[in-house]
């Protein structure tokens, strides 16, 4: 199991981001030049791992999305455990996900994808919604995402899971997250 290279898990606003780079040249870029002001104008929450000395090792973002099933063949029961009953439901999209090339290949990738987990897991437990969705930069990182519960949802890339599910999953319990009620 790797160990958290990071020391703190803090918002966005006023770090030093001009070392950080994973290598994905559009990542890098929508870090030091618009996370913050997208952050300001409530488009998106991001979220930096920073170590002891003040570096950025990943980050990150989170907002509120719709789901439409358009091409998810479910049935009934599946439909409603999915809160698509109608052919839509609101949750989380994990929209950017990005470690420092540092970093990478050592299972740190994981854990940052468990705090932002954790991250949707709080707001559940204070304003409730169905899913949690990601979308993975490369057809490569689906099996990434794969490991913690998720699945395609039949549009592009995206992945999805709920957050009972999610919440419920025993590797999860290391990081403290509250068993959803409601």
């Amino acid at each position: 199991m790797a160990f958290k290279p990071w020391a703190t898990v803090e918002k966005v606003g006023g770090q030093n981001l001009s070392n950080f780079t994973c290598g994905v040249g559009n990542f890098d870029s929508w870090l030091k030049n618009e996370a913050e002001s997208q952050q300001r104008q409530g488009r998106v929450t991001t979220w930096l791992a920073v170590d002891r000395d003040g570096e950025v090792v990943g980050y990150f973002s989170l907002r509120h999305a719709v789901f439409v099933a358009g091409n998810l063949q479910l049935s009934k029961t599946r439909a409603k455990k999915l809160g698509l009953e109608d052919g839509a439901s609101s949750g989380i999209l994990i929209a950017k996900l990005a470690l420092h090339k540092k970093w990478q290949g050592k299972g740190c990738g994981l854990l940052l994808l468990d705090e932002a987990l954790a991250k949707c897991v709080q707001v559940f437990n204070t304003a409730a919604y169905q899913l949690i969705m990601v979308d993975a930069a490369r057809p490569e990182l689906v099996l990434f995402y794969e490991q913690r519960g998720f699945f395609p949802s039949g549009e592009n890339l995206r992945l999805i899971n709920t957050v009972r599910s999610i919440a419920s999953d025993k590797r999860n319990t290391s990081l403290g997250f509250d068993t959803p009620h409601g």
